[in-house]
């Protein structure tokens, strides 16, 4: 990855006045090869299976460079997981009189 910076003052004063302007650029280049994405690979809690994230790279340019990793499809993919754990819980905890749910707790609307 390269990374280009430029800064450009331009000034000019006259008989009642000053005019004064000033550009900075910054740009980051891959060159040839444009990564996109990475492949991420990990067990993402303990007894779940191992699974391939795809995140999508991109990058912002201030002062510095700064890289960031986003995960592609984030809720479908904490879906199945979510999907995978309630599996597992049934599995086993299977001949017990227990129900699985799947959704959100908010303590401060119980009473």
């Amino acid at each position: 990855m390269t990374v280009e910076s430029t800064r450009k003052i331009d000034s000019e004063d006259g008989n009642m006045n000053r005019k004064m302007s000033a550009m900075e650029q910054v740009e980051a280049k891959t060159g040839d090869i444009k990564i996109s994405s990475i492949e991420f690979k990990c067990i993402p809690f303990n007894g779940l299976e191992e699974r391939t994230f795809i995140m999508r790279l991109s990058s912002t340019t201030n002062d510095n460079v700064n890289l960031k990793l986003r995960i592609s499809q984030l809720e479908s993919e904490q879906e199945a997981l979510t999907e995978e754990f309630k599996d597992k819980l049934e599995e086993s905890l299977s001949g017990s009189d227990v129900s699985f749910y799947i959704g959100t707790f908010n303590p401060s609307t119980q009473r």
